[in-house]
């Protein structure tokens, strides 16, 4: 399969990477790709929709504001695109984790998100800690804010060295706690699950797509858990 990237940092050289080690993948230049990769930085977003015209996209930038996210939306009604925050498979193993265990404890349980990644990182918290946290937010109906108060869930964000990511969600209850973990050990496999997601993007039709499509049909976790 015949891909490209758009951007010139840590991810495209994971990209890279992976390319040379996975068969049956190809850098390409941006007109004879079959899917077209972009972990560039927000303000890059009209240039990323334009060269993609309507070749299959995969999205895995973080930070863009509402008219940003709206421009990806309507982009999408033209092109499959596949966009999230987090393109490790163990993150997205994650979140339908998180999803089943605010179920099963419910709201006798605080739920406290901690997010840790390298100094370098813009946004914060991440793109990921907010997905797992707006997951348990849309279930309890309350609000997301870095003060506590009864039922809200509170993101915290650290930022320090190298760190390549980790996230930890936790469940504190009555004289117990659960702790769900995932840690990225390096970019690779964030790598790994874009080249899924390319491969997805390329054989799905024109809509909005996230890994929950890629790894498990579209399916949302919840009572069947």
């Amino acid at each position: 399969m015949k891909i490209a990237w758009i951007g010139s940092g840590k991810m495209a050289r994971a990209l890279s990477a992976v390319c040379a080690m996975e068969e049956g993948f190809e850098p390409a230049d941006l007109n004879a790709a079959e899917a077209i990769l972009d972990f560039s930085r927000p303000e890059n977003l009209d240039r990323v929709l334009e060269v993609s015209g309507e070749h299959p996209l995969v999205i895995g930038t973080t930070g863009y504001d509402e008219n940003q996210k709206h421009k990806i939306e309507e982009a999408a009604k033209k092109a499959p695109i596949v966009w999230a925050a987090n393109f490790s498979v163990g993150a997205a193993v994650m979140r339908q984790l998180v999803i089943c265990a605010n179920e099963m404890l419910g709201e006798a349980f605080d739920v406290e998100i901690v997010e840790t990644h390298h100094n370098q990182k813009k946004d914060a918290p991440s793109g990921t800690a907010m997905t797992l946290a707006q997951s348990i937010q849309k279930d309890r109906g309350v609000a997301l804010d870095n003060r506590k108060k009864p039922g809200e869930i509170v993101l915290h964000a650290l930022r320090g060295g190298t760190v390549t990511g980790e996230h930890r969600a936790y469940f504190f209850g009555n004289r117990e706690e659960l702790e769900i973990r995932h840690r990225a050990e390096n970019r690779e496999v964030f790598a790994l699950g874009a080249l899924r997601a390319a491969v997805f993007a390329a054989k799905a039709e024109p809509g909005l797509y996230d890994m929950d499509d890629v790894l498990f049909g579209g399916k949302k976790r919840g009572r069947d858990c």
